[in-house]
């Protein structure tokens, strides 16, 4: 028995006309009396009296309207019910990494604009998480998601994780404006073969060193490095104020969130190779049974198919 039914039975209980419910319902007389008529063919009852000039109902339809309305009570309850168990403190989604990111940001909020309203907005808790790497930090358990510089082929089948890439940040390379590049409209991977490149270590983007160094040795070359120990991104401006002869290969991500403060210092120059870029991904272990996740990840999919 469908309760929409019931409480469409409720509604013309209350106005004896089929014209007038059906206005109230949003929906077509025509349907209304289609539906009260398979109610009583279902019920072998007849519910209202439709002869003469007004309409009525009858004894049976009387007697049933109180249960009527307390179907539809226990229907109400059950639908709150639900939704208080929906909303629940249980239900939790922790994510880490890279939370500050443009794309990583858009991500969350996909993921806040489809389950918010069934889970409630509090469910999802942000974790910067940013000195430690993506497999740390998912072993340890603190978080369900963690967005890092990562690709699939990061990762093999031994390490039990699962990589959605939502896109990539494309290279730039700081140098300082007397650098004999510095003038270039673009510059391509080959060019700083001979030029020292500031490594950054003790960051989060230490781990992304190895995508600059991959890039280098496909194209015949092992880069030279200045080692520069950072951990926030005052420290990267300081590198940047320091940068004398030396290339420093960041993100665009990350020059566009301190450009103004860039500036002063060095200019920055659009690496054009194909590859380079630092790929920006999802990663999660496979065997994490937080039901949440599942649909988390689909709204991640779901969002990068968009793109």
């Amino acid at each position: 028995m469908d309760v929409r039914i019931i409480y469409e039975f409720v509604e013309l209980a209350k106005n004896l006309n089929f014209t007038e419910t059906a206005r109230l319902l949003n929906m077509s007389q025509p349907t209304l009396s289609k539906h009260i008529n398979a109610l009583e063919k279902e019920l072998r009852l007849s519910l209202f009296d439709r002869s003469g000039s007004s309409m009525r109902l009858t004894t049976a339809g009387a007697s049933l309207l109180s249960y009527a309305y307390k179907l539809i009570e226990a229907q109400m309850a059950f639908s709150e019910r639900a939704k208080e168990l929906r909303v629940a403190p249980s239900v939790h989604l922790s994510i880490g990494g890279l939370v500050n990111e443009e794309m990583v940001t858009r991500a969350l909020s996909c993921i806040l604009a489809e389950l918010g309203p069934v889970y409630g907005f509090s469910f999802l808790e942000t974790k910067p998480c940013r000195h430690q790497l993506p497999r740390e930090i998912l072993e340890e358990g603190g978080c369900d998601i963690v967005f890092d510089y990562l690709s699939e082929s990061d990762v093999s089948d031994d390490d039990e994780i699962g990589v959605v890439q939502l896109g990539s940040c494309t290279w730039v390379a700081l140098m300082s404006s007397s650098h004999r590049l510095a003038q270039r409209e673009s510059i391509a991977l080959s060019q700083l073969r001979d030029e020292t490149l500031i490594k950054i270590e003790g960051s989060h983007v230490s781990d992304a060193w190895r995508y600059i160094e991959e890039a280098c040795r496909s194209r015949g070359f092992k880069p030279k490095t200045r080692r520069h120990y950072s951990m926030k991104e005052t420290d990267l401006l300081t590198t940047a104020a320091s940068i004398r002869d030396d290339v420093l290969i960041m993100g665009t991500n990350f020059t566009k969130r301190v450009g103004m403060g860039i500036a002063p210092f060095c200019v920055q120059v659009p690496i054009t190779d194909d590859d380079a870029f630092f790929p920006i991904s999802a990663a999660y272990r496979l065997d994490n049974a937080n039901p949440v996740l599942d649909e988390a990840l689909e709204v991640l999919c779901a969002s990068v198919e968009r793109k």
